[in-house]
């Protein structure tokens, strides 16, 4: 054991070389793009530079952004709302009004027209009730159909049959006007106020998931191209559909799912490559620079600005590939030529 830890001690340096070249291997190959990139530019409203180009494998075609906007939005427009009605408050306010008839009218007025004012604020209550009584204001169209909810059933009225709270006072006076109980109009209304409440509310969680819903089954494609189907010819305008089309094939030739036995082979390749070109490189310092390769300070300098170069490369690709002369590259080795191997005449210069 002790060996070991002595042998261990005495090629630290080894080791720590080791550790740097896998690490930057693993990071090199973690940046490494793993999916194809389309190989045609496609210039809208311009002619088509390219060959003739046919379809590779069968693709659907894409919708424009401004399509689907205009399907979220005609859904959103389109959609019903539903609103519940409860229906324990009716029974309630139908015993409240008998009770509030009891104290509000006189004796000597309920001897005589007891029965009837019973019958009229039953029958009253029924028709507030109908369809239910609403506290908001006019918040949709009048003529908007919603979903009213009745335990678990949904009736599909139109908004303008449930009574709002705000127009309550007009229609009570609209029915003892009609009932010939305008002598009486005070005494009614006092009952009504003292007793009627609202039984429909808004169901702004349902209403919500059914939109989602709608708007998550939206297709954001709209027909299909099969294999072999010209796409463009040579020479043709890119514009209309001819563009949405090309912009699909794009788009699903890059988004393809590789095999699982195909990345495994891209990412065996991948490894091979990067660390044969970073073995070459340690074999090449220890060759001709053997002072920078004992120099761990140096070395990881060198495989710092590798990786950085890559991930520089990389970020500039993802965000604009047309920006990826701007990175520079030619610089790396002029830097490590200058801070490192300032007496090597072998590398090449720019």
């Amino acid at each position: 054991m002790s060996n070991f830890v002595n042998n261990l001690y005495k090629n630290q340096a080894l080791f720590y070389k080791i550790f740097l070249f896998i690490l930057t291997s693993i990071l090199i190959v973690y940046l490494l793009p793993k999916g194809g990139k389309f190989k045609y530019d496609i210039p809208k409203g311009k002619p088509w530079q390219y060959e003739n180009l046919y379809a590779p494998f069968d693709f659907a075609i894409l919708k424009t952004d401004d399509e689907i906007k205009s399907e979220k939005q005609d859904i959103t427009s389109s959609h019903i709302p539903y609103y519940e009605f409860n229906e324990e408050i009716p029974e309630r306010v139908k015993k409240d009004a008998q009770v509030e008839v009891q104290n509000v009218f006189a004796d000597s007025t309920l001897k005589v027209y007891e029965n009837i004012i019973d019958n009229f604020v039953g029958k009253t209550v029924d028709k507030i009730y109908q369809f239910g009584l609403l506290q908001e204001s006019n918040r949709l169209n009048p003529d908007q159909l919603i979903y009213l909810l009745r335990g678990n059933e949904a009736s599909e009225i139109a908004y303008k049959k449930i009574l709002r709270q705000n127009g309550i006072r007009s229609f009570l006076n609209t029915e003892i006007e009609n009932a010939g109980f305008s002598s009486f109009k005070n005494e009614l209304l006092e009952v009504f106020f003292n007793s009627v409440e609202p039984n429909v509310i808004f169901e702004n969680e349902l209403t919500q998931k059914e939109l989602d819903s709608k708007l998550s089954s939206i297709s954001y494609t709209r027909g299909i191209i099969e294999q072999g189907s010209r796409i463009i010819a040579k020479g043709e305008v890119v514009e209309g559909n001819k563009y949405n089309i090309l912009r699909s094939l794009k788009a699903e030739y890059e988004s393809q799912v590789l095999s699982q036995s195909n990345y495994n082979l891209i990412i065996l390749g991948y490894s091979a490559l990067v660390s044969l070109a970073l073995l070459m490189l340690l074999l090449f310092m220890r060759k001709y620079r053997n002072d920078i390769f004992e120099n761990n300070v140096k070395v990881t300098f060198i495989f710092f600005n590798i990786i950085f170069m890559v991930l520089l490369t990389t970020f500039v690709v993802n965000f604009n590939i047309d920006y990826v002369y701007i990175v520079p590259l030619c610089i790396l080795p002029l830097t490590l030529k200058a801070f490192l191997m300032p007496g090597l005449d072998c590398l090449p210069t720019y």
